[in-house]
C-alpha cells in the first residue's frame, strides 16, 4: 500500500493562517499512522500535537493544506532559521556593544614599539 500523507498549517496565539507557526504530516500506511512536525531543528519529528488537537486540546489549530502549501512553509522556516542564524553571528562578531567603529574608544590599549 502506498503512505497516504496528509499536511496541517498549526496556527497559535502567535501565528496565523498566512503565516503559521509549522507544519505537520500525518502519514498513514499498512503498518499505521505516524504524526511527524517539522521542528525548529529543521528536519521532521514525530509529534503528539495533532492527536492532542484532536482530543480535545485546544492550544493550536491545524488546517489541511496542500503539499505544495507545506513546502512553501517549510522553505520560509529554513529561510527563517537561516537569518536568524546568520544574525547571532554577526552579533557574536560585533561583541556585546555592537559593530565597533574606527572613531569608537579602545576599551584597552596595546603599544608596540616598531624600530
Amino acid at each position: 500500500m502506498t503512505d497516504k500523507i496528509t499536511y496541517y498549517a498549526m496556527t497559535d496565539d502567535d501565528s496565523s493562517r498566512d503565516r503559521p507557526r509549522t507544519v505537520l504530516r500525518r502519514i498513514e500506511s499498512s503498518q499505521g499512522q505516524t504524526d511527524e512536525l517539522f521542528s525548529r531543528d529543521l528536519k521532521w519529528e514525530r509529534s503528539p500535537l495533532l492527536h492532542s488537537a484532536e482530543h480535545g486540546d485546544i492550544t493550536n489549530e491545524f488546517a489541511e493544506i496542500s503539499e505544495a502549501e507545506a513546502e512553501q512553509i517549510v522553505a520560509r522556516i529554513r529561510a527563517d532559521a537561516e537569518d536568524e542564524l546568520c544574525g547571532n553571528e554577526l552579533a557574536l562578531l560585533a561583541g556585546p556593544r555592537g559593530p565597533r567603529r574606527m572613531s569608537d574608544p579602545v576599551d584597552s590599549v596595546f603599544v608596540s614599539s616598531v624600530p
